[in-house]
């Protein structure tokens, strides 16, 4: 569920830094979350959409989805969220940010000025982040992590299984999981740390240059594009398909990609539709609970499962431009 996020302004001071994506929770400006558009439109498809003008400043940019929450950021740095609301995980603060990441039942996202923020529960002090800048950040199950402007790792939260406890290393990508965090060094090479009872921390070798981690697996793209998942894979999670990839996302049980071309490709559990993406031309794609996100080329966000469940049902009020769930 878990992907890592960068700031804009916190990388163009770190230009050394890879910029990469791979994973949730409400309001965009003054609307407030769960409020109906006054001015929805219908396309000929039947399906809802919100528009804005402002030269594409309302499409979305950022998504990520979490276990039963889901957050989106906007050109214009506006946060939207929906969901469940547990302890806060739909209402973030009013302030801008350049991209969100959601975790179990919080969201942390960076200021343009690489500052963090967070939301939602905080039983352990995942919500709770370190002061600093940072160029990369991501939420977990009940830890949270980020790189700062020299490329060191810092983590808060709950540390039961290690998943807290950083390596002496500089990374260019971080990734929080279940219980387990992940980054990509310097150098390409992946070190793993935290819950390894399903293999999860055992990353394979090889230089990569995306991660994203999930409950009890990973999955991550190598510098070629081919993609490698290690851990759990009661679902087939862990086990990717062929073909080229720009990025990959990992939930619960189950792994989202998005080929060279931007056609989206899931794999493990399809309970409830998880891994059947409607087709389409997608920039990014999330996997969360028991359902998926993603945005398309023209900055619309689309959540998809068969059940139609409430945190795959984005409010056309709070978020602008989105689809019915298929």
């Amino acid at each position: 569920m878990a992907r890592v996020i960068r700031s804009t302004g916190a990388l163009i001071a770190t230009a050394a830094v890879l910029i990469v994506t791979a994973i949730t929770a409400c309001a965009v400006a003054n609307i407030p979350s769960q409020t109906a558009s006054d001015n929805p439109s219908s396309s000929a498809d039947g399906e809802s959409h919100v528009g804005y003008d402002d030269a594409g400043l309302k499409e979305y940019i950022d998504i990520s989805a979490g276990l039963m929450h889901s957050c989106a950021v906007n050109g214009a740095g506006d946060v939207a969220c929906w969901g469940l609301d547990s302890l806060g995980s739909t209402e973030p603060p009013k302030t801008q940010l350049s991209a969100v990441s959601s975790g179990l039942f919080h969201t942390c996202g960076l200021s343009e000025e690489g500052r963090p923020v967070c939301w939602g529960a905080d039983t352990a002090g995942q919500a709770s982040p370190v002061e600093d800048t940072y160029s990369a950040i991501t939420a977990g199950g009940a830890h949270s992590c980020a790189i700062d402007l020299d490329g060191r790792a810092t983590c808060w939260g709950s540390d039961e299984r290690g998943q807290s406890a950083v390596p002496d290393e500089y990374f260019m990508d971080i990734s929080a999981g279940g219980a387990h965090s992940c980054g990509i060094k310097t150098g390409g090479e992946i070190l793993c740390w935290g819950a390894n009872d399903r293999g999860q921390s055992q990353a394979p070798s090889g230089h990569y240059r995306e991660l994203s981690l999930g409950s009890a697996h990973s999955c991550a793209v190598q510098m070629d594009g081919r993609i490698q998942c290690w851990g759990a894979d009661d679902y087939g999670q862990s086990s990717p398909p062929e073909g080229l990839f720009q990025h990959v996302t990992s939930g619960a049980s189950h792994s989202c990609a998005i080929d060279e071309s931007g056609n989206p490709s899931c794999w493990g559990s399809d309970d409830h539709g998880r891994s059947s993406p409607p087709p389409g031309n997608y920039a990014q794609v999330s996997a969360g609970g028991a359902y998926s996100c993603a945005i398309d080329n023209t900055g619309v966000v689309e959540c998809w499962d068969l059940n139609a469940l409430p945190w795959t049902q984005p409010d056309p009020g709070a978020v602008a431009g989105s689809r019915a769930p298929r």
